[in-house]
């Protein structure tokens, strides 16, 4: 046996307390592994998703339908912020190479000024 015993949510080792050297606990490594459980957390948030009941829907299966976009997932719904920006930012790609109509580029527009946008803001 080693003599070697893991102190909780620390990750600190001690040695074992029949010995008189032993290592107490450090404020600063507690304060930096709880430091960076909280920023793993918050980093790992995954982006919100979109209530089926919004018409955002009704505009991406009409987008989709055009062949704007090829990779898509179906049944996937309710698609999360950051998959409905992804799609609008394949589609508006894939419309400056295109002809498309003007409220398909209208639609296109107002789905970016809402989704694009606000994604980047976040991240």
């Amino acid at each position: 046996m080693l003599g070697l015993r893991f102190l909780p949510l620390v990750g600190v080792l001690r040695k074992n307390p029949s010995t008189k050297r032993s290592m107490t606990r450090n404020p600063f490594i507690v304060f930096v592994a709880l430091l960076s459980t909280v920023a793993a957390t918050l980093s790992a948030q995954p982006s919100p998703r979109v209530p089926l009941t919004d018409p955002v829907y009704e505009v991406l299966d009409q987008v989709i339908g055009s062949g704007l976009v090829r990779t898509v997932i179906y049944g996937e719904r309710p698609y999360t912020r950051r998959e409905i920006a992804r799609i609008v930012a394949e589609a508006s790609a894939h419309a400056k190479t295109r002809q498309v109509s003007r409220s398909t580029t209208a639609q296109l527009a107002r789905l970016s000024a809402r989704f694009v946008g606000a994604t980047c803001a976040v991240h």
